[in-house]
């Protein structure tokens, strides 16, 4: 068996297939998968992918005894994956994507590095806050991967689609007020079809803000930060859903003044 090598991996992904499980070496400790990610970011920047902004992956803290972790996933996000409407509307094709799913999550845009990972800080240094759907897709046959195997994968990242962007003082009266609704507010996700799915900030490591507070003490770990310009997608509120099939999807957030999202999946042929 060989190593599951960036150049395989990062093939799979841009192909929509998968790895041969029974031909190569699972990735078993965390810094294999640290190492791995690294190596397909420089990859991607050699043939002209921009990294633009980061993904933060398995957020929902309930998991993580099940999952035996205790952090998230990170991986980079780019220029060619995405995508920052101007309305609420969006459309997505399919192909090329491997067994992909779906996750409505709240994404930032950074002014300037936060001075500190609080809430309060971390509102101060955005220059906008969304509502967006987040795609994912998985090299690993049947989703059955490791956390550290996410995390080799670029955290699943395969699109981003942002929706209007409002400055923080357009959500709130003040960035108090701004952080308790990111814990509080409630989102709601149905498909075409009448399937439905609820979920709330809390849900996010406590709230999308603890997500991003986490990124920046883990990126500071490894002699890294944020910066001006940075897009950041914090995690899923509900649980990903399969976008198999081409279908209508639509969100609606309370407690939170940021619009829900209309995508429709498709294929191109």
């Amino acid at each position: 068996m060989k190593p599951l090598t960036p150049e395989l991996l990062l093939a799979a992904m841009d192909a929509g297939h998968t790895v041969q499980r029974d031909q190569t070496l699972p990735i078993t400790d965390w810094a294999d998968g640290e190492r791995v990610a690294q190596a397909i970011v420089a990859l991607r920047r050699a043939r002209g992918d921009r990294p633009i902004g980061w993904k933060v992956g398995l957020t929902n803290l309930s998991a993580w005894p099940r999952l035996g972790i205790d952090r998230p996933i990170w991986g980079r996000i780019y220029d060619r994956t995405v995508t920052l409407l101007d309305s609420t509307r969006a459309e997505l094709f399919l192909d090329g994507l491997s067994t992909p799913r779906i996750e409505p999550e709240i994404v930032v845009g950074l002014a300037r590095t936060p001075a500190a990972d609080t809430p309060l800080a971390l509102i101060e240094a955005c220059a906008w806050i969304a509502h967006g759907f987040e795609i994912v897709h998985t090299p690993y046959p049947d989703w059955r991967s490791a956390p550290m195997e996410s995390h080799a994968a670029q955290a699943m990242h395969a699109a981003l689609i942002v929706g209007p962007r409002l400055r923080p003082d357009q959500l709130a009266d003040s960035p108090a007020a701004l952080a308790r609704a990111l814990e509080t507010f409630t989102l709601t996700m149905t498909r075409e079809g009448g399937e439905r799915w609820s979920g709330h900030g809390a849900v996010v490591m406590g709230s999308p803000l603890a997500s991003l507070g986490r990124l920046v003490r883990e990126l500071a770990a490894r002699g890294e930060q944020l910066g001006t310009g940075d897009v950041i997608t914090t995690g899923t509120v509900t649980d990903a859903q399969p976008l198999g099939e081409p279908g209508l999807w639509r969100t609606e957030l309370q407690a939170i003044a940021l619009p829900g999202l209309t995508l429709r999946s498709q294929w191109r042929s």
